[in-house]
């Protein structure tokens, strides 16, 4: 179990005296929510009056002795890391019973949550097996197959585990920032995600952030809604990122984002830089890319460091505070599934 751990606040005024914050993620496993977790644990160790605190969730035993192995800094901090089946809390929410007492203790005097759990398919290995004959007989157009393993589909993580989270969140009584590193494309039906293994993953994920937007009305807590566009594993802060609302983005040609920049995001919007950037994603609802190298200018080495530079130099509270309502009326999911 964790104990909750608070540091004493920081006074920047004679007047305002700002708390350092305890913020957690979920997903932390996975490699968008690794990358969250380290620039976490950065700023805690550079900047303590910012993060005084980072627990981290992880699905299985596994998990927990992978991310203690590749991060060794969040192995030391005592009661930093903790064992949460989201599948579980989903299958339990689904059945209307009592509310993981994990997930609670993981969230104990924690100020912010990062979602960053999602349904991830698995490929059929007979189907690699096909795509090898077809490509050897000169056959095109053979794809994998995939597979949600039972009691793993996204209805059980990507809506009920996340709505487990957000319930668990509102439960706390200090949590008041929650941020969903979700996806782009929840505006259409028939986005091509969803038709993977018949998981409608889109359909659920816009559920879930749809609950918590309805959840968020009262003013006890914030959201920020996270949308990137297809995730490379390259290194972040080499393009200046491109905001936008209602899947518009997705009309660019190139609509990728390095994982560590969508953990950039989450930071800030979290609260890890401070509060006046994190205000400038209150209650927002977002999808971001990076922007790519005009026509003809990759490789150019002049021109990349010029995006670098740019990149580096980027508003990120001026770009949130430019965006117009995300539009939920578009695909409403609030009722999806029945």
């Amino acid at each position: 179990m964790l104990a909750a751990r608070r540091s004493p606040g920081v006074s920047r005024t004679s007047s305002v005296r700002v708390e350092a914050m305890k913020v957690a993620v979920t997903g932390a496993g996975g490699r968008t929510g690794r990358l969250v977790i380290k620039r976490l644990l950065d700023i805690q160790d550079r900047q303590p009056k910012l993060v005084s605190g980072v627990v981290a969730t992880v699905r299985s035993g596994d998990a927990l002795l992978k991310i203690k192995s590749d991060l060794p800094e969040l192995a030391v901090l005592a009661n930093s890391v903790a064992v949460v089946d989201v599948a579980a809390a989903g299958r339990a929410a689904e059945r209307g019973e009592a509310p993981d007492p994990d997930l609670a203790a993981a969230l104990k005097g924690c100020d912010a949550l990062v979602i960053a759990t999602s349904g991830v398919p698995e490929i059929k290995k007979r189907s690699i097996a096909w795509m090898m004959i077809a490509k050897a007989i000169g056959k095109k157009g053979v794809r994998p197959s995939f597979r949600w393993k039972a009691g793993q589909e996204p209805r059980l993580v990507d809506w009920f585990g996340q709505k487990a989270q957000i319930d668990a969140a509102l439960a706390s009584g200090t949590i008041k920032r929650v941020v969903i590193v979700s996806s782009m494309g929840g505006t259409d039906t028939e986005n091509m995600l969803n038709k993977i293994a018949g998981g409608q993953i889109l359909q659920w994920k816009r559920r879930a952030e749809q609950y918590l937007v309805e959840k968020s009305a009262g003013g006890k807590v914030e959201f920020t809604i996270l949308h990137p566009g297809g995730l490379v594993d390259t290194k972040g802060e080499q393009r200046p990122l491109a905001f936008g609302v209602d899947d518009a983005l997705l009309k660019r040609t190139k609509r990728s984002i390095p994982r560590d920049d969508v953990a950039r995001v989450a930071v800030a919007a979290a609260g890890g830089n401070g509060e006046a950037l994190a205000s400038a994603f209150k209650n927002k609802s977002l999808d971001l890319v990076c922007d790519a190298l005009a026509e003809g200018e990759e490789g150019a080495e002049g021109e990349e460091a010029r995006a670098r530079a740019a990149a580096a130099a980027q508003d990120l509270g001026a770009l949130a505070a430019a965006l117009a309502p995300y539009d939920y009326g578009i695909n409403d999911c609030s009722a999806f599934g029945g």
